[in-house]
Parts: structure tokens; sequence; C-alpha cells
């Protein structure tokens, strides 16, 4: 097996190593710096279970070292290859099966705050002054137009408005009904 699978196995495990401590000590300052606060992981927002599900699952990454070890004692290239490539292709495959079959829990959690937040910003109201110009000037020419015909009456209300204000009548039409 060449140095370098070897190499690039073991900085996997690293890598996967320092995401699992990041996310129990609430990550390194380096790492953590760019992400916003919402893909950050709270460490006391974790849930116990969780918390111990993935101490676990860093402290099972020793296992990699022991199936280096077995794939260096294979006698043949081609045996080490094979079982590394079976070995690659079982852990994209749970990888897959992780994270789309199960819910996380951490995951749903931020997820819901940020549904919470857009909610929370959706209620709020802007003021809008042209918009109060324009439902005011609406409803006064349907209040001077309620004793003419009735066909032709929505496009009547949306010149008289548009010229009165100087806008176009797109505009005018996108405020009827509100």
């Amino acid at each position: 097996m060449s140095k370098e699978m070897i190499a690039e196995i073991e900085r996997w495990r690293d890598n996967l190593r320092d995401a699992a401590s990041s996310t129990l000590n609430g990550g390194d300052a380096r790492t953590v710096r760019g992400l916003s606060k919402m893909q950050r992981r709270n460490p006391r927002d974790i849930p116990e279970a969780e918390r111990r599900i993935i101490e676990r699952a860093r402290n099972q990454l020793s296992s990699l070292d022991e199936l280096l070890k077995i794939a260096q004692s294979l006698p043949h290239d081609h045996q080490r290859e094979h079982m590394l490539h079976s070995l690659w292709t079982a852990v994209g495959a749970t990888f897959v099966i992780a994270n789309r079959a199960h819910v996380n829990p951490i995951e749903q959690e931020i997820v819901h705050k940020r549904t919470e937040k857009s909610r929370q910003v959706k209620k709020v109201k802007t003021h809008d002054p042209q918009a109060e110009r324009i439902k005011a000037a609406i409803a006064k020419a349907e209040e001077e137009d309620k004793n003419k015909p009735a066909w032709g009456k929505k496009t009547r209300i949306e010149n008289s408005v548009s010229k009165k204000l100087n806008i176009s009548s797109r505009t005018v039409r996108s405020y009827f009904g509100k």
C-alpha cells in the first residue's frame, strides 16, 4: 500500500476526530471563525445522549488504524486495493444513509431555530409610506368611481391613481385588494 494512501486515510481520520471534538467542545476558533452563528453548534445545546453518541464515534476512529494494519499485512497489492475500495464504498454508503435516513436531533434543533427566526422576521410589519399613499389613493378613486358603470372600473381607477401619483399602472394594480 502506498505511503500517500496511508497518509490520506490518516488525514481523514484526524479530520473526523477534529470535527467531533470541535462539536463537543464548541469549535476551534480557527475553523469556526468563517461559519455563521446558525452553522456553529453550541456544546451546551447538544443533548447528553447525542453527546455520548458523538464521543463514542470519535473513540471508535482508532479502528481505522487497525484496518490499516490489516491492509498492510495482506500479501498482494490487488488484495489491499480491493479491501480499501470496499472500505471506502462502505464508509460512503454509511455517510449517505446516516445523513438521509435518520433524523439528526442537533440538525432538527438548528432548523427549528431558523424557521422560528424567519417567522419572527416575517411578522415584523414595515412602514411603507408609498404603499399607504397608493392604498389611500385607490380608496379615494374607488369612492369617486362608485356611480360609474362596472365595466372598465379597475382600469379607470388604475389610470387615475397612476396619473395622480406619477407611478406605473402596474404598480397600482399590485395594490388592488390589499
